[in-house]
């Protein structure tokens, strides 16, 4: 191990000792499957600090870095001619069709208004979260039109789609950009393609060919890997963790394609390493290549738009002051060296709200995933370690220094 490295795993074992870091696991491969560093560090809880330790064989709930497995599934589904990436839904998703447009309206009785919405949403919309479809919590009007027809501003995690996820779209598809449950929609459209659900279709097309034996949608379904799982934890105001938080439905009633799932670090590396080898597994090169090209035209409000909202998402963990970036399918694409951040052009990469966080580049042939499970979302502590991190494989990678 190189010594910057070693400095990683020393520095991070010093904070998870005083309690400024939860359990986390951090590791990287190259494109061989060779293991580029590894280490994990501290309990699995933070209310037993003296009991079991976390493991690249620790169990977490993913989130949002379930967004990656969907999106290769749907690449599977089009690379076996079942579905393309231009052509509308439509036909196999006529709820998505028929969802209706909200715009604000301070003279209406609620706040919004509802009009026709254009049809034709595409994959490659959904992949790219152009589609028109967003998270209640990120807008008033949702929130607004949830609590007026279901009771509640926010159904985003209940664990079921139909009658909490599906809400009206909050601009045309095409128009902009939105973080939202475009993933989810994709989920079922992948079921009704296949004539599986989501769950079925991904353990018998990624997870087995893999060898990812310890992820899955539902823990009800295996106490082994229940027994794995790591605890939640809080960091408070004061900067202290304490156990519990934000928690995804268990059990949950569907499979769902935006953040259900529960994996390993050891399992999902597993994943990342077929997206940089020379020969990927699980889908064809050309639609590797696609994942990891630039998607929204330069000068676009919909790329304007992303990189308005993007911080919040990307900013706790590139502190670059303007980010490089566009998206690719299903994750955000890095297009020019992020200096500051220590981020080159070409890398793929998102996190979870619940602490994942992965980055991969073709070009470099490596992958890396950071794995813990914090909220709130963003968390600073964390944020820089997988900054310094991740610029360590990078240089390393790159031959220059690994020096973090």
């Amino acid at each position: 191990m190189p010594s910057s490295f070693q400095d990683l795993a020393d520095s991070i074992d010093q904070a998870t000792r005083d309690g400024q870091l939860p359990g986390v696991v951090l590791a990287a491969l190259d494109k061989s499957g060779t293991d580029v560093f590894s280490h994990a560090s501290g309990p699995l809880s933070v209310t037993d600090p003296g009991q079991a330790s976390i493991s690249l064989d620790s169990v977490f709930a993913l989130a949002s870095c379930t967004k990656l497995v969907t999106t290769v599934a749907a690449l599977q589904c089009v690379d076996q001619g079942l579905v393309e990436l231009d052509l509308p839904l439509d036909k196999h998703l006529p709820e998505l069709a028929a969802l209706q447009l909200i715009a604000p309206d301070e003279t209406a009785k609620n706040g919004y208004v509802l009009h026709e919405a254009k049809k034709g949403i595409t994959l490659r919309e959904l992949l790219t979260h152009t589609s028109g479809v967003a998270y209640d919590m990120l807008s008033p009007q949702l929130q607004a039109w949830q609590t007026e027809h279901r009771g509640q501003p926010s159904l985003a995690f209940v664990g079921k789609f139909f009658g909490a996820m599906d809400v009206p779209l909050i601009f045309e598809r095409g128009q902009s950009w939105m973080y939202g449950a475009s993933l989810d929609w994709v989920g079922i459209l992948i079921g009704r393609l296949s004539g599986m659900s989501l769950s079925a279709f991904c353990a018998k097309n990624i997870f087995d060919p893999l060898g990812m034996t310890a992820t899955i949608f539902h823990l009800e379904s295996s106490d082994s890997i229940r027994s794995r799982l790591v605890p939640m934890c809080t960091r408070t105001p004061e900067g202290n963790l304490i156990a519990g938080g934000f928690q995804l439905a268990d059990p949950a009633v569907d499979d769902l394609g935006g953040l259900g799932l529960y994996s390993s670090a050891r399992d999902y590396l597993r994943l990342l390493q077929d997206l940089v080898q020379e020969k990927p597994l699980l889908l064809s090169s050309s639609m590797v290549e696609e994942m990891f090209t630039p998607q929204l035209p330069d000068g676009s409000s919909s790329l304007a738009d992303m990189k308005r909202f993007g911080p919040l998402l990307w900013g706790f963990y590139m502190s670059d002051s303007e980010p490089l970036v566009n998206h690719g399918l299903g994750a955000i694409i890095t297009t020019g060296n992020n200096a500051t951040s220590g981020t080159p052009a070409g890398v793929l990469r998102w996190s979870g709200y619940t602490g994942p966080l992965w980055a991969a580049s073709r070009e470099l042939g490596i992958a890396w995933l950071l794995a813990t499970q914090i909220t709130p979302f963003g968390d600073s502590k964390v944020g820089a370690v997988a900054e310094t991190f991740s610029r360590a494989v990078f240089n390393h990678a790159g031959g220059g220094s690994s020096q973090p």
